[in-house]
Protein backbone atom coordinates (compact mmCIF):
# COMPACT_ATOMS: atom_id res chain seq x y z
CA UNK A 1 0.00 0.00 0.00
CA UNK A 2 1.33 3.41 -0.87
CA UNK A 3 1.65 6.35 1.62
CA UNK A 4 0.77 9.64 1.08
CA UNK A 5 2.62 12.81 2.12
CA UNK A 6 0.79 15.18 3.45
CA UNK A 7 3.36 17.81 3.82
CA UNK A 8 4.48 17.64 -0.01
CA UNK A 9 3.64 20.69 -1.99
CA UNK A 10 0.38 20.48 -4.23
CA UNK A 11 1.53 20.70 -8.03
CA UNK A 12 -0.53 21.79 -11.01
CA UNK A 13 -1.83 18.07 -11.54
CA UNK A 14 -3.33 18.27 -7.87
CA UNK A 15 -4.83 21.31 -8.34
CA UNK A 16 -6.59 20.70 -11.64
CA UNK A 17 -8.11 17.38 -9.61
CA UNK A 18 -5.84 14.59 -11.47
CA UNK A 19 -4.99 13.49 -8.10
CA UNK A 20 -6.58 13.06 -4.81
CA UNK A 21 -5.08 15.59 -2.70
CA UNK A 22 -7.05 14.66 0.48
CA UNK A 23 -5.38 11.60 1.91
CA UNK A 24 -8.45 9.72 2.22
CA UNK A 25 -9.30 6.41 1.46
CA UNK A 26 -13.13 5.47 1.33
CA UNK A 27 -12.51 1.48 2.86
CA UNK A 28 -16.58 -0.01 2.00
CA UNK A 29 -16.24 1.44 -1.54
CA UNK A 30 -12.61 -0.01 -2.57
CA UNK A 31 -13.57 -2.98 -0.68
CA UNK A 32 -17.06 -3.45 -3.24
CA UNK A 33 -15.43 -2.21 -5.93
CA UNK A 34 -12.26 -5.33 -5.14
CA UNK A 35 -15.01 -7.46 -4.73
CA UNK A 36 -16.48 -6.89 -8.54
CA UNK A 37 -13.53 -7.44 -10.22
CA UNK A 38 -13.32 -11.20 -11.73
CA UNK A 39 -10.43 -13.46 -10.96
CA UNK A 40 -6.96 -12.97 -12.47
CA UNK A 41 -7.78 -15.78 -14.85
CA UNK A 42 -11.05 -13.98 -16.81
CA UNK A 43 -8.78 -10.53 -16.04
CA UNK A 44 -6.24 -12.50 -18.30
CA UNK A 45 -8.69 -13.65 -21.19
CA UNK A 46 -10.53 -9.96 -21.34
CA UNK A 47 -7.10 -8.23 -22.00
CA UNK A 48 -6.75 -11.28 -24.96
CA UNK A 49 -9.74 -10.87 -26.51
CA UNK A 50 -8.91 -6.75 -26.41
CA UNK A 51 -5.78 -7.09 -27.59
CA UNK A 52 -7.05 -9.42 -30.56
CA UNK A 53 -9.41 -6.76 -31.50
CA UNK A 54 -7.54 -3.72 -30.90
CA UNK A 55 -5.66 -4.76 -34.50
CA UNK A 56 -7.36 -3.00 -37.53
CA UNK A 57 -6.58 -6.31 -40.12
CA UNK A 58 -8.09 -8.57 -37.53
CA UNK A 59 -11.03 -6.63 -36.65
CA UNK A 60 -12.08 -5.93 -40.76
CA UNK A 61 -11.83 -9.68 -40.73
CA UNK A 62 -13.93 -10.70 -37.98
CA UNK A 63 -16.61 -7.47 -39.36
CA UNK A 64 -16.80 -9.43 -42.71
CA UNK A 65 -17.88 -12.95 -41.01
CA UNK A 66 -20.35 -11.08 -38.80
CA UNK A 67 -23.68 -12.22 -39.30
CA UNK A 68 -26.01 -10.17 -40.85
CA UNK A 69 -29.76 -9.48 -39.56
CA UNK A 70 -31.24 -12.70 -39.67
CA UNK A 71 -28.48 -14.68 -41.90
CA UNK A 72 -25.59 -17.13 -40.46
CA UNK A 73 -22.19 -15.86 -40.48
CA UNK A 74 -20.92 -16.21 -43.73
CA UNK A 75 -18.17 -18.50 -44.80
CA UNK A 76 -14.83 -16.79 -46.92
CA UNK A 77 -11.95 -18.33 -47.71
CA UNK A 78 -8.90 -16.75 -47.22
CA UNK A 79 -8.58 -15.25 -51.15
CA UNK A 80 -12.38 -13.70 -50.15
CA UNK A 81 -10.60 -12.77 -46.97
CA UNK A 82 -7.65 -10.86 -47.85
CA UNK A 83 -9.43 -9.34 -50.50
CA UNK A 84 -11.48 -7.86 -48.06
CA UNK A 85 -8.94 -6.89 -45.45
CA UNK A 86 -6.77 -5.05 -48.20
CA UNK A 87 -3.61 -7.17 -47.23
CA UNK A 88 -1.67 -10.06 -48.83
CA UNK A 89 -2.90 -13.84 -48.28
CA UNK A 90 0.16 -14.18 -45.94
CA UNK A 91 -0.29 -11.81 -43.91
CA UNK A 92 -4.20 -12.21 -43.88
CA UNK A 93 -3.96 -16.29 -43.17
CA UNK A 94 -1.51 -14.80 -40.49
CA UNK A 95 -4.35 -12.97 -38.57
CA UNK A 96 -6.90 -15.72 -39.30
CA UNK A 97 -4.33 -18.35 -37.17
CA UNK A 98 -4.25 -15.75 -34.17
CA UNK A 99 -8.25 -15.74 -34.69
CA UNK A 100 -8.68 -19.11 -34.93
CA UNK A 101 -5.88 -19.93 -32.41
CA UNK A 102 -7.80 -17.72 -29.61
CA UNK A 103 -11.39 -19.30 -30.82
CA UNK A 104 -12.95 -16.50 -32.25
CA UNK A 105 -12.81 -18.01 -35.78
CA UNK A 106 -13.50 -21.76 -36.92
CA UNK A 107 -12.71 -23.35 -40.36
CA UNK A 108 -13.65 -26.12 -42.67
CA UNK A 109 -11.64 -27.32 -44.95
CA UNK A 110 -13.14 -28.27 -48.78
CA UNK A 111 -10.02 -30.11 -50.33
CA UNK A 112 -7.52 -28.10 -50.84
CA UNK A 113 -9.23 -24.79 -49.76
CA UNK A 114 -10.02 -23.30 -46.19
CA UNK A 115 -13.11 -21.66 -45.26
CA UNK A 116 -13.50 -19.69 -41.98
CA UNK A 117 -16.35 -18.13 -40.18
CA UNK A 118 -17.06 -16.25 -37.11
CA UNK A 119 -17.12 -18.05 -33.75
CA UNK A 120 -21.24 -18.54 -32.70
CA UNK A 121 -20.56 -16.16 -29.72
CA UNK A 122 -23.18 -13.46 -29.20
CA UNK A 123 -21.02 -11.76 -26.78
CA UNK A 124 -18.19 -11.48 -29.74
CA UNK A 125 -20.32 -10.40 -32.31
CA UNK A 126 -21.75 -7.60 -29.80
CA UNK A 127 -18.27 -6.54 -29.52
CA UNK A 128 -16.90 -6.30 -33.20
CA UNK A 129 -20.31 -4.76 -34.17
CA UNK A 130 -20.17 -1.72 -31.60
CA UNK A 131 -16.38 -1.24 -32.16
CA UNK A 132 -17.43 -0.65 -35.83
CA UNK A 133 -20.36 1.46 -34.09
CA UNK A 134 -17.37 3.90 -33.39
CA UNK A 135 -17.74 2.04 -29.89
CA UNK A 136 -18.65 3.16 -26.71
CA UNK A 137 -20.02 6.85 -26.32
CA UNK A 138 -16.92 7.45 -24.03
CA UNK A 139 -14.57 6.62 -26.70
CA UNK A 140 -15.24 9.12 -29.10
Amino acid sequence: MSTIDVDAPVDAADRCGVHCVVPTIQTDAVEAARARLPGTAAMLAASEVAAMLANPTRLRLLAALLPSGDRDAPTLCVCDLSSVAGASETATSHQLRMLRLSGMVAQRREGRTVYYRMAPDVALQQAVTALLRGGPAWAR
